[in-house]
């Protein structure tokens, strides 16, 4: 049987021709690749097939971080849940407010509109956006604005 692998072994582990890995156990691997890096991996079965879940870079994850990773992988798989597919998921989740606030559906709708326009009326139009509208709701997600906070931002241009 294998050493235990340990923070002190882990910090050893020196690149070799071909990446080679450690296994820490519950499917949780450390591969060392040739360059030098070293990366966490869990493996698991999700419907009959053999998957792989990177959980990120020694040492910016350590040991501890990738084994409660491996847990939380292995909770999801309790549950039916593929892990891979969930952290896919959870990282398209923190992408969509960053590209759904009015300011930003604001510009597409102005790019979209601006070649159909008269070049004063495209001056026209981003001129009242960036004066008017943009600072009051360009950070705010579209979801996130009511109808009061509409009404004030115009009140506010009237």
């Amino acid at each position: 049987m294998a050493a235990k692998l340990t923070d002190v072994r882990i910090r050893q582990a020196k690149a070799k021709r071909n990446p080679y890995k450690l296994a820490a156990g519950r499917g949780l691997t450390l591969v060392v690749m040739p360059h030098g890096s070293k990366y966490w991996q869990v493996r698991y079965r999700f419907d009959g097939k053999e998957k792989l879940l990177s959980v990120g870079v020694y040492p910016e994850v350590t040991m501890q971080e990738a084994r409660t990773k491996c847990d939380e992988a292995r909770k999801l798989l309790r549950d039916g849940i593929d892990p891979s597919m969930q952290s896919k998921t959870d990282k398209l989740q923190r992408r969509i407010p960053a590209t759904n606030t009015f300011g930003a559906l604001a510009n597409e709708w102005h790019a979209y509109n601006a070649p159909r326009w008269s070049p004063a009326t495209t001056e026209k139009s981003r001129t009242y956006l960036e004066k008017d509208l943009l600072p009051v709701l360009g950070d705010h997600p579209i979801a996130g604005i009511s109808r009061p906070g509409l009404v004030a931002a115009v009140r506010r241009i009237e």
